[in-house]
């Protein structure tokens, strides 16, 4: 899980559709869609609880997404971290990868 006040956002697509992982002052939501655009699930992360509401195929690339972006921070200077206001974005094309 990422938690504190940084704000960052990862963002998955491919053809089966796309998948939006959002932190915002330490609190997660997801935003998937299917390859339709329809909403699969838009709704906050941050429990296990609220986490286990979400498709099994989707928790586990939230669960993937979600150690990638803590192996990020974990492995970023304090120097040259992001401040906590700005925004991170990355666009990955193969959300099967995961």
């Amino acid at each position: 899980m990422v938690h504190g006040s940084a704000n960052a956002t990862v963002v998955l697509a491919d053809e089966s559709g796309r998948i939006e992982v959002n932190v915002k002052d330490g609190h997660r939501t997801l935003l998937a869609t299917n390859a339709q655009g329809e909403t699969v699930f838009d709704g906050p992360i941050d429990t296990a609880e609220q986490l286990s509401t979400v498709p099994e195929d989707l928790r586990k690339q939230v669960e993937a997404i979600e150690a990638r972006m803590q192996a990020g921070v974990a492995n970023t200077p304090a120097s040259s971290a992001p401040a906590a206001d700005k925004s991170a974005q990355s666009d990955l094309a193969d959300v099967g990868a995961l």
